[in-house]
């Protein structure tokens, strides 16, 4: 049997294709919020008759849920519902591939394109896939006119845009995302052999890929089946008869495990050849694609454990192509190449550390050795060498990329006359460090006179001083207003309302050394930490951006250190639980446990580097450590360093939450999510919480 499964996403608002009286395309037409339902579907008829059935406010999805029905809301809505049980986001985390799925090719006729892709019906298109997949003889297809195709302007009886667009619809067996890119390379393997996928320029001179059938449609959290589009007046849709048709009638679904691309057309190299063809001079080969062997690849290989002498000479290489990309370099630096470029801008570079502020006593810039990736916390300066040229040296873009190209061997690139100096703030360096040789590479760096621009665009980020920060605003920081009850279970505050209170400080320099403000400038809660000596340590304000914007509700503005590490370790206490970002130290500080939560996964990593880790190593000493990791990569791999960093204590647990819950969670699911869920049904305390993260991994 065929069966399977579609999602039905309804709108509280049109969602399907709108076009103005000129045909143009409207914006803002995909699909949100609202709700869904599943359903099932036999055949091509019973998708045909649902796709007819759609409303305006309604499309389909070719993924499912866990669950039939529910509400769709964003992301960010969906972090802060507590009840979750009935409430889904539109996104990869929380959609599933059905075992058997539908699939979709979308094809375009437009009359001046190559006369082997034209199709003008549905059998003479059903031919074309037919030379791509003779598999598909047995594979049964609804073919169908999309929701833009056949418009026209009932007063000029002209077409509006695409005269023919037709999807193609059919059902796949064994579905899930390995094998749906095994079924592209197949597509794209056959259609280059055929001659049905070329490479051509665009009307903007750029390079585009023509192929008979769009296929990147496959992709199972996408609204994608829309009703009749909608149009005013002066416009219509051409209605010709047979507005669709069933091949195959009854046949199977295809089975994406018959797939062997052992013996398929190696397209590669003839898609690199006709890029070279159209570029001509500007041609840059393909550095994306594994399958090629190029030199870059080769070279790209043994960067890790490349010289800093090689490496400078590999970038020579690539700087010989004119039409070489600024990224492209970029993996070649490493922390001794651009302290050498530093020491020729006139830095005193020692240990990859420098002053990059007048005021500085000790220079406490750093420069990454793995990337050559400069900071200045002091400076709120974080950035590539460019970057630094760009905000300290009063270069635009352009002239900093030529200049640096310059300094790195690059041949016959002439910079603007007027190379600027750096500005009053920064470390005074001679007027004549832009003269001079690069370390090891026999290259003349031009002199250039010293000029100054009154008219800069890029300002550099100033330094600043925490203390004066909060008392040049004596109203950053309240006690009321925090926005705690939108990210944290109003429950679970009014349970530990006694220790909430310890967080809201009349005046800096409250016995607890993290607080909880209130930022006037941005409108959002901010976190105050201090260290053991009270000293301001860092300012945390949870809304970066535009605070009407809430996507930018989780991208923190950070003043002071981001190294620092908030933790409270009671003696008493023999499990210590390890967080990260700015929200689980309120969390942990409401709950009343022994806590240390690092401000990034970075910092976790390098805990050894990082000067309270004798502290921190030495306050775990005999305890039981429980890691609780974010749901992402870069979280899953502190779990290594961090064990051996903390091996005095008595035992490390690593808590998963997808194992906790026992389901797929979102990426970036953390504490604070699961501590929001879980107190709902139950309550959270200092002595239990251990036993229920562990009882349920059980």
């Amino acid at each position: 049997m065929n069966e399977t499964t579609l999602t039905k996403l309804i709108s509280s608002y049109p969602v399907a294709k709108g076009f103005n009286h000129l045909g143009e395309k409207l914006k803002g037409r995909h699909y949100s919020s609202g709700s869904f339902i599943t359903y099932s579907i036999l055949n091509m008829m019973d998708l045909k008759n649902l796709i007819s059935s759609l409303t305006q406010t309604e499309c389909l999805m070719l993924g499912r849920y866990d669950i039939n029905q529910g509400i769709i809301v964003t992301q960010t809505t969906y972090k802060f519902t507590i009840d979750k049980s009935n409430v889904r986001t539109r996104t990869k985390s929380h959609t599933y591939w059905n075992k058997k799925s539908v699939l979709f090719f979308d094809y375009d006729f437009t009359v001046d394109m190559n006369d082997v892709l034209k199709a003008e019906n549905f059998e003479a298109l059903y031919e074309l896939i037919l030379k791509v997949l003779p598999e598909f003889a047995s594979v049964e297809m609804l073919f169908k006119f999309s929701s833009s195709s056949n418009i026209y302007d009932v007063n000029t009886n002209t077409y509006i845009g695409k005269k023919i667009g037709i999807h193609i619809y059919f059902m796949v067996d064994n579905t899930s995302e390995e094998s749906i890119e095994s079924f592209k390379s197949l597509l794209k393997s056959r259609l280059y052999e055929l001659k049905l996928a070329y490479l051509e320029k665009d009307k903007q001179g750029k390079v585009q890929e023509v192929s008979l059938l769009d296929f990147a449609v496959f992709s199972r959290e996408r609204e994608i089946i829309e009703s009749l589009p909608l149009l005013p007046p002066n416009l219509s849709v051409y209605t010709i008869g047979n507005e669709s048709k069933i091949f195959n009638e009854g046949a199977a679904a295809f089975d994406l495990n018959s797939i062997n691309l052992d013996n398929e057309y190696r397209y590669e190299e003839e898609l690199e050849a006709q890029k070279q063809k159209i570029q001509g001079d500007n041609y840059v080969y393909n550095t994306n694609d594994s399958r090629n062997t190029s030199l870059y690849n080769s070279i790209n290989q043994d960067v890790l454990v490349a010289s800093s002498n090689e490496r400078l000479n590999y970038i020579k290489v690539l700087l010989k192509n004119k039409n070489m990309n600024y990224n492209q370099i970029t993996p070649f630096f490493n922390g001794e190449i651009i302290s050498m470029l530093l020491r020729e801008f006139g830095y005193i570079v020692n240990s990859l550390k420098f002053k990059l502020r007048e005021s500085e006593r000790t220079a406490s810039t750093s420069i990454r050795n793995d990337n050559g990736m400069i900071f200045d916390f002091g400076a709120d300066f974080s950035g590539t060498v460019v970057k630094l040229l760009m905000n300290y040296h009063q270069m635009n873009f352009n002239n900093a990329l030529k200049y640096l190209y310059i300094c790195l061997g690059a041949d016959g690139l002439n910079l603007n006359e007027k190379i600027y100096s750096p500005l009053k703030d920064p470390v005074q360096v001679n007027k004549n460090i832009f003269t001079g040789r690069v370390i090891d590479l026999n290259i003349t760096v031009p002199k250039v006179q010293i000029y100054s621009k009154s008219n800069t665009k890029t300002i550099p980020k100033k330094s600043y001083d925490l203390k004066e920060i909060h008392s040049q605003n004596s109203d950053l920081f309240r006690t009321s207003g925090s926005e705690l009850d939108s990210i944290i279970n109003p429950q679970l505050l009014n349970n530990y309302r006694n220790n909430l209170d310890e967080l809201y400080p009349d005046i800096l320099g409250s016995n607890s050394h993290v607080s909880i403000g209130y930022s006037n400038d941005y409108h959002s809660l901010s976190v105050i930490l201090t260290d053991a000596d009270n000293e301001l340590k860092t300012i945390a304000i949870r809304r970066n951006n535009n605070p009407k914007k809430v996507e930018s509700w989780d991208k923190w503005k950070k003043y002071g250190s981001i190294n620092y590490i908030p933790s409270r370790i009671l003696q008493e206490d023999q499990i210590v639980y390890v967080g990260f970002g700015m929200m689980e130290v309120i969390v942990m500080e409401l709950l009343g446990l022994s806590y240390i939560v690092f401000q990034s996964d970075s910092v976790a990593k390098k805990l050894d580097k990082n000067e309270q880790f004798l502290k921190i190593r030495n306050s775990v000493n005999g305890k039981k450590v429980v890691l609780l990791l974010d749901n992402d990569e870069a979280c899953m791999d502190t779990v290594k360093p961090l064990r051996r960093l903390l091996s005095s204590a008595s035992e490390i647990v690593v808590i998963k939450f997808e194992k906790v819950l026992n389901r797929e969670l979102e990426k970036g699911y953390d504490f604070v999510d699961y501590i929001n869920e879980v107190s709902c049904d139950v309550d959270i305390t200092k002595e239990n919480l251990i036993n229920i993260l562990e009882k349920e991994m059980i």
